[in-house]
């Protein structure tokens, strides 16, 4: 592994992240790989966020942490517009959480699966190792024993963005993406982006990530109870429909990105947009799936009454 060409820009966004940023920091500088850099957006933290990652900066050699302000739009706009801003600095990207501690193997071993696929977007993930707030492991998260798609992206995200590893290539898909445009969540969105565009979604059912749970999580692993009313509320309450809408409108400023989907693209907005028949119709021709027999079943009827 060449690591003068392989360099990797950690997009690392904060938010009043104080009790946990230090121990998320300290596992990034604790890799096995060491070619990267750690661009920071913070979407005005009121907390010492700002204080403890200035003073690893200066600690630091020069370029190993760079600091700038968020556009304040919410959590997916600041990790795309990071990603945005540094596309041109590096050859791989990754988002990193502010609350989580990497395995000391996280960019190696992403790395490594991603040279395998140079000459096209290439996308990495897994699953989570969960720890709870005080560090300690309570299991893993559930991993979807599906074939990842753009049939299965227009309808759920399959990984969270804090696993996520990818390439040039795709991260230049990425950087198309009209600024303050309004983004549902950046994990979703790239893996609705690549694979949109046909690139490569590499699925890991091992982690090499620990995700911390604490009642700061904005939704938190999809296995706990709270997690899991959530997303059913947002199913029900037009979250989803609402979320649905901000996909479509950006895949439909990136034309570009379709030419291996656009026939799949235009149902999917049938289903959104369409009356009644329309929907239903478009229902019964299209092939896009979640997880789960159930979560499909679902999905369809959502789609039936309007809540997609």
């Amino acid at each position: 592994m060449n690591s003068e060409n392989e360099h990797i820009a950690v997009i690392l966004c904060t938010y009043n992240g104080e009790n946990f940023i230090k121990e998320q920091i300290d596992s990034i500088l604790n890799q096995s790989y060491q070619n990267f850099t750690i661009y920071i957006s913070d979407d005005g933290s009121s907390d010492k966020t700002l204080d403890i990652v200035y003073q690893y900066k200066e600690f630091l050699e020069s370029g190993k942490i760079k600091i700038t302000n968020g556009p304040k739009l919410g959590y997916g706009n600041n990790f795309i517009s990071n990603l945005k801003k540094h596309i041109d600095e590096a050859n791989y990207f990754c988002y990193c959480d502010q609350d989580d501690i990497w395995d000391i193997k996280k960019l190696e071993h992403g790395l490594t699966i991603l040279i395998n696929y140079e000459n096209e977007p290439a996308l990495y993930c897994s699953v989570t190792n969960l720890i709870s707030e005080d560090g300690c492991f309570i299991g893993k998260s559930h991993y979807k024993k599906i074939t990842p798609s753009f049939g299965n992206a227009l309808c759920q995200s399959i990984a969270g963005g804090n696993t996520m590893v990818f390439n040039k290539k795709a991260g230049l898909l990425l950087n198309h993406i009209p600024d303050k445009m309004q983004i549902s969540s950046h994990d979703w969105i790239t893996y609705l982006i690549i694979s949109a565009a046909g690139g490569i979604i590499y699925y890991d059912k091992e982690s090499y990530i620990s995700y911390r749970q604490h009642n700061k999580n904005l939704v938190g692993n999809n296995k706990k109870l709270k997690s899991k009313i959530i997303r059913l509320l947002a199913f029900f309450n037009g979250s989803y429909r609402k979320w649905n809408g901000q996909n479509i409108d950006i895949l439909d400023s990136l034309p570009c990105m379709l030419n291996f989907n656009k026939k799949l693209f235009f149902m999917y907005k049938k289903i959104h947009y369409g009356n009644f028949f329309s929907r239903l119709i478009s229902l019964l021709k299209i092939s896009i799936y979640r997880n789960s027999k159930l979560e499909t079943f679902i999905f369809y009827l959502g789609g039936i009454f309007k809540l997609i």
